[in-house]
């Protein structure tokens, strides 16, 4: 789809606007949305409506929408909520095609459905876009088009497009940020338009190489995903800040736009699933869209970092581990020159650029960065400058940064002083297309992420092979007739998608233990299988390492007195690493795996990683290495190393299983998987479907 074909083209790139509620009154919301539009230098029609007028800023005033002497492309409306239903349908009658809806559209004694309701309801059955209700509007800085309630300073156009739910956010884009937009959005309530379907407008410009988002919810978990995969393919960078993470942040999501909340787990794995990155800030999101945005391509992952202070220099060595940034090695060479252009300094990574002010201090830090830049280790590069506005910039040596940058084809940015005034040092960083952030902490977040998405980019992924299509329709068949399959079904199942599974054998008296117990071999282990009983261990319905008969009678006879006849006698695993895996259904993300330290671990290691199936065995070594207990599983205080192919290959059989059967199954849970030396295997499991009543207990 080219962008002059997108189906939001007359939304955010109109050729002509009614504006309802336009104002002579200075300062007014209706004022401010005519007078913006002149300043951005709007090239189509603007038509402002209000029969109180004749005339608004010199453009002729409508006393309606329908005594406009043609059809508009998109209707601002600035009216308070009891007003908007009436003028939104006007609009559809006059043939608008978008609209603008800044208030929250409640208002005093609405009834069911409610007003959103309605409007959300016609905008469907019109097939209009809606940008809002509870919005601030948008600016689009390539078509020269900015539709608000409120007049924008002076902002140049960028690379950046910003999507956010909220009004506020929008409003911080516009103000003193080092972090230039090519389109702004205030998606609000999104009555007719949701953030996914900002982003596939944005994907189609091309001046867009970042997208930063600000979410409350995802109400569109489909099309997000799409856009997601767009923007991987098309090699576009996403950065999410996502509130509701907490559980007042949740409440507060709700309150302000009627968003809810989905899993932050499950968020969190369709992002990571697509490449997109989070963060947890504005000022870090802002920050590091801006660094995405650059064209430039590290050589290496290897990060330098050149301060002006030793004190900065060295709070970024210790805060870099916070954030997960390395300082790479600098080579012989390096340290050389260093030393050579600053005799007083001692050249390491980060390093503080001290030295006197001698006449040629500023051609030294220009020899300096060339130093550092020609340094092979190194593919990303910092400077940390205190340009203040208050003092001569040919004096600060953020310009010598600034020269070195056009000199080289390595990602640089700048990272200016919290607390001073940098609209200079700003401004020349515009001009030379180098990224500027504000703040050690929040630059150290971006250089993580762009050297992780650098780094991803590349990765190659197998497509995980088919599951046998026999195999699929039968457990498909067996979970609509059952609401939770038992330990032996459910080790079935993981074994027909290519689990391994401890081999295992049902009884119902005691008189069938000693064959159960010879077809698997001793020691063998009992477990409980009466029905009801989900975790064993709960409820110590298991009994290990029962090494003869008479063992195990008198195990099954203390077991069945309690928990009744029917039991498992099980061969016992090898001993390895147990691990935990499992699979939940999220409204928005749909199937997610979860894997974690399973056993007793648990109790011990808060430690779980998330990720949406199927995936390939590459992908689960990726997982398996996020997690804090993965050291175990490469053998520790003289234990053997687990079998990692082995486990990773499971990881990836169930994940295939995961997805095959996402509309079936509700839950699964395998804990523990052992993996050791020899290989893996799922000892134990359940799984509910989805007409199970609820979740595993």
């Amino acid at each position: 789809m080219s962008l002059d074909d997108h189906y939001l083209q007359p939304l955010l790139a109109p050729r002509s606007i009614a504006l309802v509620g336009a104002s002579e009154r200075r300062g007014t919301a209706g004022e401010m949305m005519v007078r913006q539009l002149s300043q951005v230098g709007f090239p189509g029609e603007v038509y402002p409506v209000n029969p109180r007028y004749e005339e608004v800023l010199g453009l002729r005033c409508y006393p309606s929408l329908s005594e406009l002497p043609t059809a508009v492309d998109v209707a601002a409306l600035n009216l308070a909520a009891h007003r908007i239903e009436a003028a939104f349908n006007e609009a559809l009658d006059a043939g608008t095609k978008a609209f603008v809806i800044f208030d929250p559209c409640m208002p005093e004694g609405d009834t069911s459905p409610t007003l959103v309701e309605r409007l959300r309801a016609i905008a469907r059955e019109a097939g209009v876009a809606i940008c809002g209700g509870n919005g601030m509007g948008y600016s689009n800085f390539d078509a020269r088009c900015s539709v608000g309630m409120w007049a924008q300073p002076e902002h140049p156009p960028g690379t950046v497009a910003l999507i956010a739910h909220s009004g506020s956010v929008f409003m911080i884009s516009h103000g003193d940020v080092p972090t230039y937009y090519n389109l702004a959005v205030s998606a609000g309530q999104e009555l007719g338009t949701s953030m996914d379907e900002y982003m596939d407008y944005a994907l189609e410009m091309p001046t867009t190489r970042c997208i930063a988002l600000f979410a409350e919810t995802i109400r569109n978990p489909d099309g997000f995903q799409a856009a997601l995969a767009k923007a991987r393919e098309q090699r576009v960078p996403v950065v999410v800040c996502k509130i509701g993470r907490s559980e007042a942040g949740a409440r507060q999501a709700f309150s302000h736009t009627g968003a809810i909340s989905g899993d932050n787990d499950a968020f969190d794995a369709v992002i990571d699933h697509y490449g997109a990155l989070k963060v947890d800030t504005l000022d870090e999101l802002f920050g590091t869209a801006s660094l995405l945005a650059s064209p430039r391509k590290p050589p290496t992952d290897g990060f330098a970092l050149f301060a002006d202070s030793g004190g900065l220099g060295g709070s970024a060595a210790d805060r870099a581990a916070a954030f997960g940034v390395d300082f790479c090695p600098l080579t012989e060479k390096t340290r050389e020159g260093l030393k050579a252009q600053m005799p007083l300094s001692t050249p390491s990574n980060p390093f503080d650029g001290f030295m006197l002010v001698t006449p040629d201090f500023l051609e030294r830090y220009r020899a300096a960065h060339d130093v550092v830049l020609s340094d092979p280790n190194i593919g990303l590069y910092a400077v940390n400058v205190g340009n203040d506005d208050r003092y001569d910039m040919d004096f600060m040596h953020g310009k010598t940064a600034l020269e070195a940058f056009a000199e080289t084809d390595k990602p640089m940015l700048i990272v200016g002083y919290p607390g001073f005034s940098q609209k200079k040092l700003m401004a020349a960083c515009y001009a030379a297309q180098v990224p500027l952030i504000i703040a050690m902490d929040h630059a150290l977040v971006a250089v993580r992420c762009f050297l992780e998405y650098h780094r991803r980019l590349d990765e190659q992924h197998e497509v995980p092979p088919d599951a046998d299509a026999g195999v699929v329709t039968r457990w498909k068949t067996a979970l609509s007739k059952t609401l939770v399959l038992d330990e032996q079904q459910s080790l079935a199942l993981f074994a027909d998608f290519g689990v391994p599974v401890i081999e295992s054998r049902r009884v119902e008296r005691a008189e069938e233990l000693v064959a159960a117990a010879q077809s698997v071999t001793f020691p063998v282990a009992l477990k409980t299988a009466a029905e009801g009983v989900g975790h064993k261990s709960d409820v110590d319905g298991v009994v290990l390492n029962l090494d003869d008969e008479s063992a195990l009678h008198a195990a099954y006879e203390e077991l069945s007195a309690r928990l009744g006849a029917p039991a498992l006698v099980s061969a016992m695993a090898q001993p390895g690493v147990e691990i935990a895996l499992g699979m939940f259904r999220d409204a928005a993300a749909g199937p997610v795996v979860v894997v974690g330290p399973g056993g007793t671990l648990v109790e011990y290691f808060d430690d779980r990683v998330f990720a949406i199936p199927p995936f390939d065995a590459g992908t689960a070594k990726r997982l398996l290495a996020r997690l804090k207990f993965s050291r175990m599983l490469e053998g520790v205080r003289g234990e053997p190393a687990a079998d990692l192919d082995s486990l990773a290959q499971a990881l990836a059989d169930f994940s295939v299983l995961c997805a095959e059967l996402s509309d079936d199954i509700a839950e699964i849970d395998i804990n523990p998987l052992i993996a050791g030396p020899g290989g893996v295997v799922a000892v134990d499991g359940l799984v509910a479907s989805t007409s199970s009543a609820g979740p595993i207990n």
